[in-house]
């Protein structure tokens, strides 16, 4: 069975009237959201991984919630380093959380198991996963030993060659490791 997703990352949206490096964030997100209404609108379901909010302000989120609400097909949410995860929690509700403390998520459509990671951590740059969450995972993939998966977070785990390379995840190897048991 075909699985169709889309997948947004680094909105950096900031409140109503505010700019980011000179951009009406919350405009191109809406921009967005318009194109994948028009083009994607028969996606089984949209991932926002992370950088959603430039700044963390509760402000900013409340912007990005009524944005979202446009979005004519499913959607999951994951956060990144530019987050402030009791800032989305306020605005987007506790349900977000795991018990892992995280925005982490684990879904199944269509035959695939769908894992989200909150690579965020305050006062960091570049990406976290904690025991907890490496713990999370292992049991979400035990889970669908018998399909495929798909795993979405903001920090990549292995070098791209390119600038932002010194903002992947910190120590990748036990969420390698992981992977490569499933």
């Amino acid at each position: 069975m075909t699985l169709k997703f889309v997948v947004l990352s680094d909105l950096h949206v900031m409140p109503e009237g505010e700019l980011s490096v000179t951009l009406d964030t919350g405009m191109r997100f809406e921009q967005a959201v318009d194109a994948v209404a028009a083009r994607y609108g028969n996606a089984d379901f949209c991932v926002l991984a992370g950088d959603l909010a430039d700044l963390g302000q509760p402000a900013a989120y409340e912007r990005l919630k009524a944005i979202v609400a446009r979005i004519p097909i499913p959607v999951h949410i994951t956060l990144g380093n530019h987050d402030d995860r009791n800032s989305f929690v306020s605005v987007f509700g506790a349900s977000h959380l795991a018990e892992t403390g995280k925005v982490d998520k684990a879904f199944d459509i269509k035959g695939y198991r769908i894992i989200l990671l909150d690579s965020s951590e305050p006062g960091r740059v570049d990406g976290v996963l904690t025991a907890s969450q490496i713990n999370w995972l292992h049991a979400r993939l035990a889970e669908a030993m018998d399909r495929p998966v798909v795993v979405i977070l903001h920090h990549n785990a292995n070098a791209l060659h390119i600038n932002s390379d010194d903002i992947r995840i910190l120590e990748p190897n036990a969420f390698i490791d992981a992977l490569k048991a499933h």
